[in-house]
């Protein structure tokens, strides 16, 4: 005989069923109906996103993966910016990774991957990108001319760009000792 196996039964399974046996004598039919009488829920729903934290210097790519770790099957997985709009130069590959090619102050925030199931189930996981600036170094004068044995004095002073505050640092021109 054959059978007819089922292997993860779904609402929309359900229904009539009818096998067709054919041989040199002739053709027979059976039919079987199939009714669901107790739904089994589904496995929560579990999802991770890796890394949760990452700290990058700016114009470096930034990447995260969102991973359904139990549950589905997985209907769609998506990705927002909690409190503003995605970077514009952001792509989701569609297979639950957010690639971020160049980083910079409006790309620091917390990413949001929402993963919905087939059956109805929706979770959320959350990653953090925290985005540096390079610290910028001016020395001036770029060149000196300075008899040997005289002293010489270079000043250096630097910038540097606090991004998570939108506050600005600023460093008064130092002055190195006589070289």
């Amino acid at each position: 005989g054959s059978t007819l196996e089922i292997s993860y039964l779904q609402a929309g399974d359900a229904g009539s069923y009818v096998c067709t046996a054919i041989n040199s004598v002739g053709r027979a039919l059976a039919s079987a109906v199939l009714k669901l009488t107790k739904v089994i829920t589904p496995l929560r729903l579990r999802v991770e996103v890796s890394p949760q934290f990452l700290d990058v210097t700016a114009p470096m790519a930034a990447s995260f993966r969102c991973q359904v770790l139990r549950g589905g099957p997985v209907k769609s997985i998506t990705w927002s910016k909690l409190n503003g709009d995605m970077p514009g130069k952001s792509r989701d590959t569609g297979d639950g990774t957010l690639e971020i090619p160049e980083t910079n102050c409006e790309t620091n925030g917390v990413y949001v991957c929402t993963v919905e199931t087939e059956s109805g189930q929706e979770q959320q996981a959350a990653a953090s990108l925290s985005v540096s600036a390079a610290a910028v170094v001016v020395v001036t004068p770029v060149e000196a001319i300075a008899v040997v044995g005289s002293p010489v004095c270079m000043y250096a002073r630097w910038k540097l760009r606090v991004d998570r505050s939108n506050r600005q640092q600023q460093a008064s021109p130092s002055v190195p000792p006589p070289l």
